[in-house]
């Protein structure tokens, strides 16, 4: 049902529906004020029967005792004397006889008083509590109103809450869908450049970057169900697959996909968290990435090492090469070469990170050091300039922290 727009300015649309509210609530007070009215007013209206009872209960308080006590008189002036003996004579002779009923019939009489008098104060107790209950149930009805007024301010206090919050949601799917944007500029498999053509003459060939992985086939001798995520040309898939290792590879770009079908190897396109997230945990013996995080936002890093862990079977080893930013010379000769680079992990960082999600025997094993004639090279030192060795002790230190290794390999064991 479409909605009706009030655009006039001179009409206030709130206020109406305000009085609209008022009007209702009033309406509804009025209906429940009748039914309290009809139940409860008066409690218990006073009959002429009641009163009548009443009256009733009044005379027998007072008649109750039914005792003779009259004294015996005569105004005749010759006879009068007699008259009084004869009539007391009478009156000792009857009572004789009735007293004895006279006394039951007053017991009866202060019994039947007493039960009529207990039953009008249970009455009155009754009319009392009567009372009390239309209080309590004016008090009740009240507090209804209250309550449904409350109700509906409430109501329209979360209708205006539940607006606003729509409208800072439509105001996040706005930012986010900027964000987004933003966000898809950094998807490094749409950029228009031939980026396998690219790995091959700045990061070295096939052979020599299988030559420089054999050493950590190690860690997967035995296992049937190694994933290879980010495998790019399949170089590591294709020592996996030389030495008897089931494995496959996730890559983001099609091109690199093809290419390791073309060599037989188990290549799939899709995103490596999407697939992790999609794996039954326990499931894989074997975990390896290579020059692969450091193309991660750090938050995506995360979660692929904390599904790792998860998917992995006990005993597992990921394992997770990457450039070394502990060596200066990698920034000049690798990690700014490549246009697809984000952030480069320092070593201790990913080492924590597979300690704080349960790797064990965690460890880095760094390689591909600088050619030697990048070096600083030792000055030869005779058994008389024994003060060389400090300077070549210096040396060392300085070629650890500039021309170091390139590379290092994060190790852990679930």
């Amino acid at each position: 049902m479409s909605s009706i727009e009030i655009r006039d300015p001179k009409i206030d649309a709130k206020k109406i529906v305000e009085q609209i509210r008022a009007k209702v609530r009033q309406k509804r007070q009025a209906e429940l004020e009748n039914l309290l009215e009809r139940r409860f007013d008066p409690p218990l209206p006073v009959s002429e029967d009641e009163l009548e009872v009443k009256r009733s209960l009044t005379e027998a308080n007072r008649e109750w005792d039914v005792q003779v006590g009259k004294q015996i008189l005569s105004n005749r002036p010759i006879i009068g004397g007699l008259l009084r003996r004869i009539r007391r004579l009478l009156q000792t002779e009857i009572r004789w006889t009735l007293d004895p009923i006279l006394e039951r019939q007053i017991a009866f009489n202060v019994h039947a008083v007493q039960v009529l008098n207990g039953l009008a104060a249970a009455k009155n107790e009754i009319r009392s509590s009567l009372a009390d209950l239309h209080t309590s149930a004016s008090i009740i009805a009240a507090a209804h109103l209250d309550l449904g007024d409350r109700q509906e301010e409430m109501d329209s206090e979360a209708k205006d809450k539940l607006a606003k919050v729509n409208s800072t949601l439509s105001e996040t799917d706005l930012a986010l869908s900027e964000v987004k944007g933003r966000l898809d500029k950094h998807d490094f498999a749409n950029l228009k450049f031939d980026y396998p053509k690219f790995q091959e003459e700045y990061r070295g060939s096939r052979e020599e970057i299988v030559r420089r992985q054999a050493a950590y086939i190690d860690y997967f001798k035995g296992c049937k169900n190694v994933l290879d995520f980010g495998c790019g040309r399949g170089e590591f898939l294709e020592l996996l697959k030389q030495n008897g290792i089931g494995s496959y590879g996730i890559e983001t770009d099609e091109r690199m996909v093809e290419l390791c079908k073309s060599r037989g190897l188990d290549a799939r396109r899709g995103d490596v968290l999407s697939h992790l997230q999609s794996l039954p945990d326990e499931t894989l013996d074997g975990v390896f990435s290579a020059q692969v995080v450091e193309h991660m936002l750090p938050a995506d890093l995360l979660e692929i090492i904390a599904l790792s862990y998860r998917k992995l079977m006990p005993g597992g080893f990921f394992v997770a090469e990457t450039v070394n930013p502990s060596s200066l010379y990698t920034f000049s000769h690798a990690f700014y070469v490549d246009l697809t680079h984000v952030k480069p992990i320092h070593p201790q960082a990913l080492l924590f990170l597979l300690r704080m999600n349960g790797f064990r025997d965690v460890a880095a094993e760094f390689s591909s050091l600088p050619p030697p004639e990048e070096r600083l090279q030792s000055v030869p030192v005779d058994n008389k300039a024994g003060s060389l060795e400090g300077l070549n002790e210096n040396l060392r230190k300085l070629n650890d922290a500039i021309w170091g290794p390139q590379d290092y390999a994060a190790i852990g064991k679930k």
